[in-house]
């Protein structure tokens, strides 16, 4: 079976004022609310049938500040209790219908999770929507997480079947703001050879330099290969191009035993990392893993600079 080519999937940009937006229409629309600015404007600029918000437990938003409008509300443990609760609530004929999500304010997890459970409902083709922000809360200091992490594993739908570990083991990580995150999951597989993505380009001109400065604090941690690739912060397409890339250089020069890949980039980055899964590494050596903590931080970002909209299809 030949690789996909995910330069081919189409991709758009646009200002948050400009008529692509209230043009378009789309049966639903699911977006996860986390307090910022861009989440809510692009929640009013698009049009659909049906809206409907998620509201994930880990922001501990307080109910005065949640909005008015159709809402799904879940107390689920984890990642997949969120979105098969959610899925329960709304039994909609989801794989006849036009789908856009905002994967702008959701947590990666559930992300990842919302992708691999479109694709198992039969949807072939959903529409993705991010918004860049003019920039984060407290630039290089921003922290996404309330608390430190408590655990590392594989995201549900991500899990692979991995054999004994050998010294060809290797995690490639998307590297982000969070040096607490970077260093857990670089500690979760100590023995394995760590291969950071860097965003490059990055959402705005500093955020590049601001996240080497994170990762600079764990550097020991992260960059013990010797090897750093990059990938734009807001391209999910040329994430996983680079990925698969990336994997075939490592695997030319000594084929890997058991691969871990960790998304703690951008959430662009994000769904860049699960597409190359799907297409690529399911009933692999292969798991992406992420590591987890009991709350997150809302509404990080300030402002909205540009809009992004993704066809994204799925294996």
């Amino acid at each position: 079976m030949s690789q996909p080519d995910y330069t081919l999937f189409y991709k758009k940009r646009f200002l948050l004022s400009d008529p692509v937006l209230r043009s378009s229409s789309w049966d639903f629309f699911i977006s996860c609310f986390d307090r910022s600015e861009r989440v809510r404007e692009l929640y009013d600029g698009v049009h659909a049938r049906e809206k409907l918000w998620l509201i994930s437990p880990r922001y501990n938003i307080k109910a005065n500040e949640l909005p008015t409008e159709n809402k799904f509300i879940s107390i689920g443990a984890d990642e997949a209790e969120l979105v098969n609760e959610f899925f329960k609530s709304y039994q909609r004929p989801w794989e006849q219908s036009s789908v856009c999500i905002d994967i702008t304010g959701f947590l990666k997890p559930e992300l990842l999770y919302m992708i691999r459970n479109l694709s198992r409902l039969g949807v072939s083709k959903v529409h993705v929507l991010y918004s860049e922000p003019s920039r984060y809360a407290l630039d290089h200091l921003t922290r996404f997480t309330n608390s430190v992490p408590l655990y590392t594993r594989a995201v549900f739908g991500f899990e692979g079947a991995h054999v004994q570990a050998t010294d060809t083991d290797t995690l490639v990580i998307g590297v982000g703001y969070d040096d607490d995150l970077l260093s857990r999951i670089a500690k979760h597989k100590t023995r394995t050879k760590k291969v950071p993505i860097f965003c490059l380009p990055s959402l705005q001109a500093d955020m590049y330099q601001q996240s080497r400065l994170r990762a600079s604090m764990v550097k020991q941690d992260v960059e013990d290969s010797g090897l750093s690739y990059f990938a734009p912060a807001n391209d999910p397409f040329v994430t996983a191009q680079v990925l698969q890339d990336t994997i075939d250089r490592l695997n030319k020069s000594k084929p890997i035993t058991n691969l871990y890949l960790s998304p703690l980039g951008t959430k662009a980055q994000a769904l860049g990392f699960a597409l190359y899964y799907l297409y690529e590494k399911q009933n692999t050596a292969t798991s992406i893993i992420y590591p987890f903590t009991e709350e997150y931080t809302p509404g990080t970002s300030r402002g909205i600079s540009k809009v992004w909209l993704y066809t994204v299809e799925l294996p």
